[in-house]
């Protein structure tokens, strides 16, 4: 299996790489941030995931995350991916 490496600023867990950024930005922000570095918002499908990042990154911040599922009324809870929440 290939070593995965993150871009710099970014922290691997789990084969996923993750992005803390500097200052908070807006949701709507933050997906348009993650598009242009050919990513995307996390998308924490399972509650070993949503630990992990729970654990990992309350050492680096006490401010929210953004994680990518829109809860508007259009998209009745989907996933940046189209699935379901």
């Amino acid at each position: 299996e290939p070593c995965l490496l993150c871009p710099m600023n970014w922290i691997l867990l789990k084969k996923k790489c993750y992005y803390m950024p500097d200052k908070m930005l807006s949701w709507q922000e933050s997906q348009k941030f993650c598009s242009a570095q050919n990513s995307s918002l996390a998308m924490l499908k399972t509650g070993e995931e949503v630990e992990l990042i729970d654990y990992n990154f309350r050492r680096w911040t006490t401010s929210s995350l953004w994680i990518g599922l829109s809860c508007s009324l259009k998209s009745n809870g989907r996933w940046l991916d189209n699935t379901l929440y």
